[in-house]
């Protein structure tokens, strides 16, 4: 499984490399926006999987980081957007 999702992933990053620096850019911004936008169901979405998750043996640790709250939301919506002000985010 983790040998398959390598290659995936390599082959995903050649197709993305060709794509352009300002589609990439407006792809990463949506997404940041988009992220913000529907933070209510991301957060319900993450409330079920916080709920689940010690039932995949994941420590308190763990289910911390996997923890959404609106600071680590903004955060992720914010790394978005540095990547895309990057010189090319691939």
């Amino acid at each position: 499984l983790c040998l398959d999702i390598a290659r995936r992933a390599k082959a995903a990053s050649a197709d993305l490399a060709a794509v352009r620096t300002a589609e990439k850019n407006a792809w990463l911004l949506a997404a940041a926006d988009r992220l913000m936008r529907e933070a209510d169901a991301v957060f319900a979405a993450n409330t079920k999987d916080v709920a689940a998750a010690p039932g995949f043996g994941l420590n308190a640790a763990s289910i911390d980081r996997l923890t959404l709250t609106p600071a680590r939301l903004k955060s992720a919506a914010d790394g978005m957007r540095q990547v895309a002000a990057l010189p090319d985010p691939v």
